[in-house]
């Protein structure tokens, strides 16, 4: 598991590892940002195939515990029906995992 949860690439494009850098065959790559550029994220999703990694943008966990806050705050009943259309939702207005 290979995770960015230091916020580079969120308002920049600075990452914590260079484009050149490769990742370990078959890992789980997690960039925990879920806006900006995201180069961690873009370099990840480039050897993705070649590397078999498993990628997960950072919209994901953002827009799923905003649900879940979301679905306790207005007395949802089971909330996590509604993550499919909520995740589109998201990743239209940050921009996510469509990169």
């Amino acid at each position: 598991l290979v995770v960015n949860a230091t916020g580079l690439g969120k308002t920049d494009w600075q990452a914590p590892l260079s484009s050149g850098a490769a990742f370990p065959t078959g890992v789980t790559v997690w960039d925990l940002n879920y806006r900006g550029p995201l180069p961690f994220l873009r370099s990840a999703r480039h050897q993705q195939a070649e590397r078999g990694l498993v990628v997960v943008d950072g919209t994901e966990l953002f827009a799923l515990g905003w649900l879940a806050a979301l679905g306790a705050l207005f007395g949802l009943d089971g909330p996590e029906r509604l993550a499919p259309r909520f995740l589109d939702v998201a990743r239209e207005v940050t921009g996510g995992a469509s990169r």
